[in-house]
């Protein structure tokens, strides 16, 4: 942005402190950077479940990473990514609808929104008479996962719901397939399980068995938003990362919801002239919708941005496979491949009524602010 001169003839100054993960120093960067910043960007951070009563104070827009469930409540966040229950709500309901189960297993990481997440998934399922046979929680740390293989193979339920985080995902893919063991059905396993780059993290055992939830459509499918991570991998990112091969370098799902925030965030700057206030930024948000360019349209109504339609109602699904499967130019061996219907949180106030979003509407650059006839679904209204 800067490089095309910036944004109305200002340049932009990207602030960054680097909470290591505690929430303590969160809060302490937020007070160091408030003043400082006209507004916050989306990122991993734990700040963004106990920032409420600093950002309602000091009234500073904060765009986020979506993870809390609290994030849609607030008035000076906007969620940038799906929430992890919903997810799960939508992804247990779309296995309900297309898989033959009687049992299921439930892993997930100790921590509130993933503890949400499995409860929300094991009522769903325990009213549709699956029976939960197993519902394990794994620990950030844990040495390995093998007691918890061993668990769910003398279980040995039909499928196996993931809610959890990489490090404890890669331990217990890792632990099955020493054991020789996978469910028949195989993994339904939350967005983070999809990031492009973890196939070799993984290993070969996931193609074919582990399937994921995400809130955006992901490479190779062909959207706006996956040329602009293209062109962002090829001039900024690289291929090689900490010794793997990432066919989409800036592919993690959180880069993604920060990019089309970051161009949402700039064409709305645009907009608002050389002296934008925090006050008409936060309006424009509010009162406008904006195309990820990767099948989400982003919406924040005043007064509720968990309005429904919820912005994140529709995701997507993708399977872990080998590259020849997915075409050419895989990512090291592993690629993802799209699984449809598209699964919807609730499907009565979906919009779109079609198995795959891209029936519905054309997605446009991301970031682009929808007007007029940009504001539908073909023929239904998506914006009341």
């Amino acid at each position: 942005m800067n490089q095309q001169g910036g944004i109305n003839g200002r340049k932009l100054v990207l602030l960054k402190c680097d909470d290591g993960g505690d929430m303590t120093r969160a809060v302490a960067c937020y007070q160091k950077m408030k003043s400082q910043v006209f507004m916050f960007m989306p990122s991993e951070t734990w700040l963004t479940e106990i920032a409420h009563q600093y950002v309602d104070r000091d009234k500073v827009p904060m765009m986020t990473w979506g993870w809390f469930l609290s994030e849609f409540t607030d008035p000076y966040m906007f969620p940038c990514h799906a929430n992890g229950e919903h997810e799960a709500v939508a992804e247990t309901n779309w296995v309900l609808a297309h898989k033959q189960i009687k049992t299921a297993g439930i892993v997930y990481l100790n921590v509130t929104e993933d503890i949400n997440a499995a409860n929300a998934s094991a009522k769903i399922l325990e009213d549709h008479g699956v029976k939960v046979v197993q519902k394990i929680p794994q620990e950030w740390d844990s040495p390995d996962e093998s007691q918890h293989v061993l668990a769910l193979r003398v279980a040995n339920p039909d499928i196996v719901f993931g809610f959890s985080w990489p490090g404890p995902n890669a331990k217990l893919l890792h632990d099955a397939d020493e054991q020789h063991w996978a469910p028949a059905n195989g993994y339904y396993l939350n967005h983070l399980t999809l990031d492009p780059g973890y196939g070799p993290v993984y290993g070969s055992y996931i193609k074919g068995k582990v399937t994921a939830i995400t809130s955006f459509v992901y490479p190779p499918d062909a959207a706006p938003g996956n040329s602009f991570w293209e062109m962002i991998t090829k001039n900024f990112g690289g291929y090689n990362l900490e010794g793997l091969r990432w066919k989409y370098a800036a592919g993690h799902h959180v880069t993604q919801g920060s990019v089309a925030c970051m161009r949402i965030a700039f064409n709305v700057l645009k907009e608002l002239g050389p002296n934008p206030t925090r006050a008409a930024f936060i309006d424009y948000l509010e009162s406008h919708q904006f195309d990820s360019g990767m099948g989400i349209v982003m919406r924040w109504p005043k007064g509720n941005h968990n309005m429904d339609p919820y912005a994140y109602n529709r995701e997507y699904l993708y399977q872990w496979v080998d590259s020849t499967v997915a075409g050419p130019g895989g990512n090291g061996g592993y690629d993802e491949q799209r699984i449809l219907p598209d699964p919807v949180y609730r499907p009565e106030i979906e919009p779109c009524k079609s198995p795959k979003v891209e029936e519905c509407r054309p997605m446009q650059e991301p970031g682009s602010i929808l007007h007029g006839a940009g504001l539908y679904y073909h023929d239904q209204p998506y914006y009341n």
